[in-house]
């Protein structure tokens, strides 16, 4: 993506939104930083030796962009409106670098850039992603996974406006707090039950291997713990989006 359509997507989708010009700006800057500034990240070569490598912005985690955005989401909370600019600015550099497909040899990434930026902001992008948009953890994972990639301009700058939009709308918003304490609440019951029921049958089974001599009843009473860990995860998560104690 060239710097121009990441600063046009970025702004037409925060003035949408009803920001000041002031937090737009940090967003603006923040939005081309990691052209400005290579990552690394660490690979395992031949003989299993580890080494730093530049990290292609094309290929970067759901997990780092989903993390850019938390932080963005805790700045927010805080009443830091130019630092949840900053962390959004960086995510959506990313999220837009997803939106472009590699080259191939029908035509090269350089010019799906060239076409996405000879496309212009679809406003009904921005739109639609605003009024689809929900503040919510899940649906913000959700979201940032089902971005696809496009080898035509005019659908790749379609779908970074959209997402752009939809995110940033997700990170500003209030969001249901009513909504995050309810899910929190069945979150605990859950995590209550999942947690009684793990240790019983962790319980049974140490008791089955000791008298059969087998390992099995244990590794799979072990199998309960998978419900418990995803309902730990799910209280984390709304609880870091809504700094929910």
């Amino acid at each position: 993506m060239k710097w121009s359509s990441y600063r046009a997507i970025t702004r037409a989708a925060l003035r949408e939104l009803g920001l000041d010009e002031a937090t737009i700006q940090t967003a603006l800057e923040s939005v081309i930083e990691p052209d400005r500034s290579q990552d690394y990240v660490v690979k395992i070569g031949w003989g299993g030796r580890a080494y730093l490598a530049p990290e292609s912005h094309h290929g970067v985690s759901n997990s780092k962009i989903i993390d850019l955005l938390y932080k963005a989401r805790e700045c927010r909370l805080r009443g830091e409106k130019m630092m949840a600019a900053h962390y959004l600015g960086l995510a959506l550099h990313y999220v837009q670098d997803r939106c472009v497909k590699p080259g191939s040899f029908l035509k090269s990434h350089e010019d799906v850039e060239w076409e996405v930026s000879e496309a212009g902001v679809p406003r009904e992008a921005i739109l639609q992603g605003l009024r689809d948009s929900v503040s919510h953890p899940i649906e913000v994972e959700r979201a940032v996974k089902s971005i696809k990639q496009y080898a035509s301009g005019d659908d790749a700058a379609w779908e970074a406006a959209y997402y752009t939009a939809w995110l940033s709308k997700a990170v500003f918003s209030p969001g249901s707090f009513r909504r995050a304490e309810i899910e929190l609440r069945r979150g605990r019951r859950l995590t209550k039950i999942f947690g009684t029921l793990s240790l019983a049958t962790a319980s049974i089974g140490l008791i089955v291997t000791a008298l059969t001599h087998s390992l099995l009843p244990t590794l799979m009473s072990l199998v309960t713990l998978i419900p418990l860990i995803a309902a730990l995860n799910r209280v984390r998560k709304i609880k870091r989006w809504f700094g929910l104690e």
